[in-house]
């Protein structure tokens, strides 16, 4: 969206994409939606997999039969879905193309200050270059 802000004249827009491991993702939002309690079970049932996506957690916890938590993920990779469809609909913008982003910065690992701390750092060493 940056990149279309840019080219539309919007001066000093910076554009981070935050990527986030699809488990860790599941988990942080499952404790979010549900409790803590739900995304501890999930996550002892999801293990250690490499998921590639959010819908594939889902599928994990439909076949050990956690469907409150199945439910909680397939809704929000069924919200995902439409609002790319709907960027690219409006925008001819694809989020998920990470050539399209200033800087990436990945939030599996970091906690919530940590991520801000980047995301600042980011923010004005762009700043400064431009």
């Amino acid at each position: 969206l940056g990149r279309w802000l840019r080219h539309r004249g919007r001066v000093g827009v910076v554009s981070l994409y935050l990527r986030c491991e699809p488990l860790e993702q599941a988990l942080r939002l499952l404790k979010r939606e549900g409790s803590a309690l739900l995304s501890e079970t999930a996550g002892t049932f999801l293990g250690a997999e490499n998921f590639t996506s959010l819908a594939a957690c889902a599928v994990a916890l439909r076949e050990h039969a956690m469907n409150e938590a199945a439910e909680v993920l397939e809704r929000q990779a069924a919200r995902t879905a439409a609002d790319r469809a709907r960027m690219w609909d409006l925008y001819g913008v694809e989020l998920d193309d990470e050539c399209a982003y200033d800087a990436i910065i990945d939030t599996t690992r970091a906690s919530i200050d940590e991520c801000v701390t980047r995301m600042e750092r980011v923010c004005v060493a762009l700043a400064h270059a431009r």
